[in-house]
């Protein structure tokens, strides 16, 4: 009942993408699943993807699980996304990036919640990747290691944090704190919460972050009120809190050597500031945190009261790694990474289905302390423009809506549709994307504005 969804989208506007697909066991071995999705003719090792088109590759989840890893091959620029689930969750989990160093991701657990953490690894060196793991607790202090079973060439291996075979007992019943893997080459990684019944996606990064970190430097974006320009920002364009719909705020440090002091700052769809509650305390607008060299800390809203929305961003000292956890009754859990700076727009897959219950949602955040007029267009899957619009986003404001509740120009048929969402920009904005199925969530891939 496990299946997958491999979505590739072109993000060059002139010419099709020649692909090719290759799926691979956890010995590296090619798996030979079949796909649907690929127009006639082709096959998984040479097809094309239309200019500025979309292509959905499905399994059909029957037989028994098999576990692997998706090495996607083009002569264009296409990024993906893979959306797996069933019954036991959905996640929409972007391509990897490729670490020499190693990574660093957050770990939570809590056995009354039934929350776990799993960690997937691939080898992207070629060769045996011998690999070094170490748990951190929330005050960045090493509590245990592990050394698990190498990583076969173009191998991969999955396991729960409370499945590794560490050096000293560890009590998962209620941990936070970030776990750090070394290679012997080139690896990389994804990270999933799991909850009965769902999947969450979680931050992973560089394990030696460099002077700027994984996070954009300032810049020009907006500094906290009254206060002067710090080096380091993580922009969120959702942030919800009541009518049972929480938003827990998930942070790690990536310096190993320096704590991190940063400001969080919350504003409304106007860009006013946000009123919400966090850990207990009533947030106006903005609060101050500290996390330890190494740690990681967690800043959860209660869900009570008025639904109150709008955006966060966390400006700090030092780089750090974030996710927003979102959990609603009746609406699952996702996990959304912060998401970068787009100085001139970006491009996101669409779907919806009306028979399914699958659609499309948008959430997008104006980085500028004056209006930002946002061009939006929507392609189909051959890459034709299907509908286009415009948009304005008051100073720092924001704005969410679903793929057909925009204003488009053209009578769009949303009842079946797979394409795309170009949207420009007069300045700078963050963007965060997630596909809507029946009481799930799941991210879905923001690209830069595309490459010719």
């Amino acid at each position: 009942g496990l299946s997958s969804q491999i979505t590739l989208l072109n993000l060059n506007d002139e010419s099709a993408a020649s692909a090719s697909v290759e799926i691979l066991d956890q010995q590296g071995e090619p798996l030979q699943e079949p796909l649907t999705g690929l127009p006639e003719g082709q096959t998984l090792g040479d097809f094309t993807v239309p200019a500025s088109g979309v292509l959905n590759l499905r399994s059909d989840g029957e037989g028994e699980v098999q576990v692997g890893s998706v090495r996607v091959t083009s002569d264009r620029h296409v990024v993906g996304v893979v959306t797996f689930g069933g019954d036991v969750g959905l996640a929409g989990v972007g391509a990897s990036e490729l670490f020499e160093e190693g990574l660093r991701a957050p770990v939570r657990s809590n056995s009354a919640a039934g929350l776990r953490t799993g960690l997937a690894l691939t080898d992207l060196s070629g060769g045996q990747n011998a690999l070094m793991l170490e748990l951190l607790d929330g005050g960045g202090q090493a509590v245990a290691q592990a050394v698990p079973d190498p990583l076969a060439a173009s191998g991969q291996t999955a396991l729960f944090a409370d499945e590794v075979d560490w050096d000293s007992e560890v009590d998962f019943s209620d941990f936070n704190g970030s776990l750090a893997v070394t290679g012997a080459g080139a690896l990389t990684g994804t990270v999933l919460e799991t909850v009965p019944g769902e999947f969450i996606t979680l931050p992973v990064s560089e394990l030696t972050a460099s002077q700027d970190g994984q996070a954009a430097v300032l810049g020009q974006a907006p500094t906290p009120r009254g206060e002067a320009p710090v080096q380091h920002v993580l922009n969120f364009a959702q942030f919800a809190d009541g009518a049972g719909l929480s938003s827990a705020l998930v942070l790690v440090n990536l310096d190993g050597e320096n704590q991190a002091a940063a400001t969080i700052l919350l504003n409304d769809a106007g860009g006013q500031p946000l009123t919400a509650d966090l850990e207990g305390e009533a947030v106006e607008g903005q609060t101050e945190i500290v996390i330890a060299a190494g740690g990681m800390r967690v800043l959860a809203s209660d869900g009570e009261g008025d639904l109150a929305q709008g955006s966060a961003q966390v400006v700090s000292d030092h780089p750090l790694a974030g996710v927003i956890v979102f959990t609603g009754p009746g609406l699952g859990s996702a996990g959304v990474g912060a998401g970068e700076e787009l100085p001139e727009g970006f491009q996101a897959p669409m779907e919806s289905d009306t028979m399914l219950g699958i659609n499309t949602g948008v959430a997008l955040m104006n980085l500028e302390s004056e209006d930002n007029v946002l061009e939006a267009q929507l392609f189909d899957a051959q890459g034709a423009l299907a509908a286009e619009t415009e948009i304005t986003l008051t100073a720092l404001g924001r704005d969410a809506l679903f793929v057909n509740q925009f204003d488009w120009d053209q009578e769009v048929d949303f009842g079946a549709f797979e394409g795309s969402l170009r949207v420009r920009t007069s300045g700078r904005l963050a963007a965060t994307v997630i596909q809507t199925r029946p009481g799930q969530f799941a991210t879905q891939p923001v690209a830069l504005k595309p490459a010719q």
